[in-house]
Order: structure tokens, then sequence, then C-alpha cells
């Protein structure tokens, strides 16, 4: 990527650190936003972000070709979908905590977003992650990709001070979320449940779009 294309796509993406949190209210969100899907008619990013309360928030949005400037795009062309996996310190695995269906805009937008509802979903006191399935419907099949956030530390305690031992992180987890995604290593429902597979982790919108 050429150094003008990543000064104007950090731009775009500066302003979409926003969209993902509008409702959450809490600092120190982890958030990663990439592009994951660059055409001739538009460019696609995705932003999955998770926070100190596990409050997890996942992000579409569309730009012009070359990457800048937001692009409205027509009903039900963009999707989104957020996965949130939780960490089984003891174990060592990463599991499904809670999967949403994907989202279209309904309206023309160059947006579409998915917020979780409620913090610390699957516990206090572990790691957490999430990813988001950011993609754009070209008329005849979905284009795009899934953004992965980094790890995030949710603390025993949400209202303890940061000097006391109930908030303060143990060590990073031995296998990154990232890590056992690839290797197909995520457990369904809980730390012992099946294996799933990155393909069926990771896939697509099912539904058709532009309908």
């Amino acid at each position: 990527m050429k150094r003008r294309r990543i000064v104007r796509s950090m731009g775009v993406m500066a302003a979409a650190i926003g969209l993902a949190f509008t409702s959450s209210g809490q600092a120190g969100a982890i958030a990663q936003t990439a592009i994951t899907y660059d055409g001739a008619s538009w460019c696609i990013y995705g932003q999955a972000a998770v926070d100190e309360a596990a409050f997890s928030g996942a992000v579409t949005f569309a730009t012009h070709p070359g990457c800048g400037g937001y692009k409205t795009m027509p009903a039900h062309t963009l999707s989104v979908e957020r996965v949130l996996l939780a960490y089984d310190m003891p174990n060592n695995k990463w599991y499904e905590c809670n999967r949403t269906t994907p989202v279209q805009n309904t309206t023309a937008s160059y947006s579409v977003s998915s917020n979780s509802n409620g913090h610390a979903t699957c516990g206090l006191g572990q790691w957490y992650a999430s990813f988001t399935a950011a993609y754009a419907w070209d008329g005849t099949a979905w284009r795009g990709a899934w953004v992965g956030s980094n790890n995030q530390w949710v603390p025993v305690s949400l209202a303890a001070s940061s000097a006391t031992k109930t908030n303060a992180p143990p060590s990073a987890p031995k296998t990154s979320a990232a890590d056992a995604v690839k290797r197909g290593e995520v457990r369904r429902g809980s730390s012992t449940g099946p294996r799933i597979a990155t393909d069926e982790l990771l896939k697509p919108p099912a539904a058709p779009g532009g309908n």
C-alpha cells in the first residue's frame, strides 16, 4: 500500500472508531480496523472492537474507490456479523461466547453496525476477543472478509481500581485468539465443546443481498 493511501485510510479508520462504541461509554477499547475488500466500485472496511467490560462492537462501512471518503450504498448491500470469543485460561482454550446473525443496512447508508446488549457475556476475570464480518453485495456475491480485535482482559470487578489485584490482568493467553481461529481450535459454546473449523466460524453471509 502506498504512503498516501495509508495516510488517507488512517483518517477513515480514525473516524470509524466512534461508530462501534456510540453506546458503550467504556474507556480502553481494543479495536482493529482493516480493509476487507478493495474493488473498482467501492472499498469495504471492517472494525472489530471489545472493551474492558467485554462490550463488543462490529462495523462494516464503505468508501469510494481508493479507500477514501465514505460512500453511501443501497439498502441491503452491506452486511455485518459479530463473534465474541472468551478464553478459558486453565485449559488454554478459546471458545465461542456469543454470535449474532448477519445484519444488513435496511436503508441507503455508508455503514451498518452490531453492538452487544450486555457486558461480560461469559463472565468476568478472563480474556475476550471480537471478530467482525465486513461484506458488501456486488449484485452476484458478497465481497469482503473478517477482522479480529486484539485480546482484551476483563477484570473480576468492573468497579475495581486499576491498582487492585482483581483488576490486574494476568499474563497474556498462551494462544492468541487469532491463532486459535486460524488453527481451527476455537470451541463451540464452552471450552469443552467441539472444535469449530475456521471456514465455518468465519463464513460469509448466507442470505443474498440486494433484496
